[in-house]
């Protein structure tokens, strides 16, 4: 099954919650799009480290694309700054497409998880309006994790709901032994 992802890239994004999640997607043969959200395609990370987006945002065509993921860290406020980004993730939400979010993420959708659970990295739980201390959280359209360490949680918890649990269990069994 194809399942195509658009990844939103900004400034101080945390690397491992960017990182993990699209790189166990594309092992389990998901199709994943790197959109920067401003133009230059090249951002620094929050630890330094550089990235590289396929594209930028104001390039996609958001019909095309089953889901949209929202990585943490700090360059989650540069995507609650950005019109486009917004706009993007109000098509996913409108269309009733998964949209997926993690650490600080999450608390930029409050406005529409009011009737929703959801979580967030714990020190922000009060930035959403049914936090939930779980390590994920899905309340449809929205997938919600906690931070870094449940990054890898997120891309498993994702690829057995699109290809099931023999899927999920062979990508845990190759990214481990």
């Amino acid at each position: 099954m194809n399942y195509n992802i658009l990844v939103l890239l900004a400034n101080n994004v945390e690397e491992i919650e960017l990182v993990t999640p699209i790189d166990l997607w594309r092992r389990a043969g998901y199709t994943i799009t790197i959109a920067s959200i401003d133009k230059e395609l090249t951002v620094k990370g929050q630890q330094g480290i550089i990235i590289s987006a396929d594209t930028s945002l104001e390039k996609i065509n958001a019909s095309e694309f089953d889901a949209i993921f929202i990585p943490g860290g700090a360059g989650h406020q540069h995507i609650k700054e950005s019109s486009l980004a917004m706009d993007t993730i109000t098509y996913f939400i409108d269309h009733n497409k998964t949209i997926l979010a993690i650490c600080a993420a999450p608390t930029i959708l409050s406005s529409w998880l009011q009737d929703k659970k959801a979580t967030c990295y714990p020190s922000m739980k009060d930035l959403l309006p049914n936090w939930v201390d779980q390590a994920i959280v899905e309340d449809k359209p929205f997938i919600t994790s906690q931070g870094a360490g449940t990054a890898h949680l997120l891309a498993f918890y994702l690829i057995k709901k699109i290809s099931g649990e023999t899927v999920a269990l062979d990508q845990i069994k190759s990214t481990i032994f």
